[in-house]
């Protein structure tokens, strides 16, 4: 099985699952001793389940087909359960956790719901036309995490200390990331990008080794 699995390694569409595949491969290449105790030596990262896994087939079909789905949705805010009805656009995995954009017919607006927090999901035997053209790969071209929206990207400028470049040399925030200067003590990074709540918590994850020199308004946020 891992070598046929190795085999699609290149293919374009399992590219985005090579990390899953290389999971496997290492696993099994340390775990093929049975007589070795392998957790006494090696500790692969796994996540919690949160969910809602058992909607993805019934999502899937959905946008295929261009059916209309319902279902019960709970805010993380309000705590509230409510109906919600529209066409599902894009399934996304972000940090572990399934999310689908969906055309909110209420809203009449693009949405973004997480998998975990839906209940009772029925696909309705009823078709939809877009109003908009959507293309996944524009609609995130400029985001970070799961959060997109409509709205011009933003030139961001950060100053990191020696270490904290290090890593961010090494995991960029998004493609357009740029090193523009480089000094004994710090670096100097540019990237366009819309600024959302999970890039907020990226930078705060740094403490004080990160600074936001401009745009002023993320510099104040980050204050």
């Amino acid at each position: 099985a891992i070598k046929t699995l190795q085999q699609f390694r290149e293919v374009p569409f399992f590219q985005e699952f090579g990390n899953a595949i290389d999971k496997i491969v290492d696993r099994v290449a340390v775990g093929s001793d049975p007589n070795n105790d392998m957790n006494q030596y090696i500790g692969f990262e796994s996540s919690v389940s949160v969910g809602g896994n058992e909607f993805l087939p019934q999502l899937l079909k959905a946008i295929r087909e261009k059916e209309l789905v319902l279902f019960s949705y709970q805010s993380f805010i309000s705590g509230l359960a409510k109906q919600r009805k529209g066409m599902p656009l894009y399934l996304k995995e972000y940090r572990n956790r399934w999310y689908i954009l969906l055309f909110d017919l209420e809203k009449k607006d693009i949405i973004t719901y997480g998998l975990d927090r839906m209940a009772d999901l029925e696909v309705l035997d009823e078709s939809f036309s877009l109003p908009l053209e959507f293309d996944p790969q524009v609609y995130f071209q400029d985001a970070i995490g799961i959060t997109a929206f409509k709205g011009s990207a933003e030139k961001i400028s950060l100053k990191a200390n020696k270490i904290a470049q290090r890593y961010i040399d090494s995991q960029p925030f998004h493609p357009s990331q740029r090193l523009v200067n480089q000094t004994q003590t710090h670096g100097i990074f540019e990237l366009k990008i819309l600024i959302s709540e999970e890039f907020i918590r990226l930078l705060l994850s740094y403490g004080g080794e990160v600074e936001v020199i401009e745009p002023a308004h993320l510099r104040k946020t980050i204050e």
